[in-house]
């Protein structure tokens, strides 16, 4: 039964009592016709999905059709919705439909890739952007790779004071001196006496290669390291559905980078670190965190090399360890603070990813 009505022109995200929802680009006069349609029955997710769309049905019924796929597979089809294995969370329409396509096609490679798209996925804590990330990515034509993370792009700052800052530490240290003094930079030179914060020195060294324009909510600049993950606590970012606030933010193309900086990136981002999503056709979100993978020439013109790969490659490593650390700590507060997601959901993901990567955690055991 339909739950709640949130119109944002052209966004309208309707969820409905079982905490299905759905989300659509349309105008204020459909959304009246919705609203007289509701005042005649009650609304269920099928006939609200067939009102935006009156192939959804003949659609559903394609799905159904190849249900018999499912038999050997982690998914399975129930109540006109897609689920994989352990995780009870519906599957977003449109990631469904390709993971379908795929299964049809016999594409092992799309089906590992949107498979684990989706374990990361069930972990974004805001329930509108856990729906919404696969339709931006696939208007925005973003780079998903096969462990499921996706590829975006942004621009920095360079770090004109970097080889200052470093110099400064060492040279301190040399005559034994406390390094935990604060920094500050003006007119192009550091000191300690005043100017623009920068911060401590301590934290500040080893000095990272680029920063953003705008400072974050200490007031300082967020820091960026090709190779290097860079992570905002949960009380740095914004939650809301607010386009443009707190947390790092990126794109896929078609936004105007022009004044964000002087370097070109390409980031790794973790699905499950997405902050807001918009719907489709918008070009910019924002994550909680990110690692810079490479220095592009031009905005968004990217390649995925090998050597990319092994940056790629290790940093899924690192996210599935990280996942399982949390499951032995027990600890899930920054997966749920915002109570978008219950404890029980985040175990359910968490269990699935530890436990369909379990070479990655065992070969990590034996490293220690």
């Amino acid at each position: 039964m339909l739950k709640l009505l949130r119109f944002d022109s052209p966004n309208l995200t309707v969820t409905f009592s079982d905490g299905k929802i759905i989300q659509v680009n349309t105008t204020l006069e459909k959304v009246q016709e919705l609203l007289d349609y509701a005042k005649l029955e009650d609304l269920t997710f099928e006939k609200v999905s067939e009102f935006f769309d009156p192939e959804w049905t003949e659609n559903i019924s394609k799905i159904k059709e190849v249900e018999n796929i499912y038999s050997n597979t982690p998914y399975t089809l129930k109540n006109n919705c897609l689920y994989y294995k352990g995780i009870d969370l519906s599957i977003p329409s449109h990631l469904a439909e390709d993971i379908v396509v795929a299964y049809q096609k016999e594409d092992k490679e799309e089906i590992e890739k949107l498979t684990n798209f989706w374990k990361w996925v069930s972990l974004i804590q805001q329930p509108e952007s856990r729906e919404s990330f696969y339709s931006y990515t696939r208007v925005n034509k973003g780079i998903i790779t096969k462990e499921g993370l996706y590829i975006a792009f942004r621009r920095v700052m360079t770090n004109k004071v970097k080889d200052e800052i470093d110099q400064l530490y060492k040279t301190l240290r040399g005559r034994k001196k406390s390094t935990n003094v604060e920094v500050y930079v003006e007119k192009g030179q550091i000191n300690t006496k005043g100017g623009f914060h920068l911060g401590n020195l301590k934290s500040l060294y080893p000095a990272k290669s680029f920063h953003s324009r705008t400072t974050g909510q200490n007031g300082l600049p967020t820091y960026f390291e090709i190779g290097e993950e860079t992570r905002l606590g949960v009380n740095e970012v914004d939650w809301s559905n607010a386009e443009c606030s707190r947390g790092l933010h990126c794109s896929n193309g078609g936004y105007d980078f022009v004044g964000y900086g002087d370097v070109s990136i390409a980031v790794v981002i973790n699905p499950m670190d997405v902050v807001f999503c918009p719907y489709q056709d918008q070009s910019k979100m924002r994550v909680m965190a990110m690692t810079p993978i490479a220095i592009l020439e031009n905005d968004c013109e990217f390649e995925l090399t090998d050597q990319v790969q092994e940056y790629i490659s290790s940093i899924y490593e690192k996210h599935v360890n990280r996942l399982n650390d949390l499951l032995d700590s027990s600890e899930f507060t920054e997966l749920n603070r915002n109570l978008f997601l219950q404890e029980s959901q985040i175990i359910q993901s968490l269990n699935v990813i530890v436990s369909d990567n379990k070479s990655i955690v065992k070969d990590r055991l034996k490293k220690l």
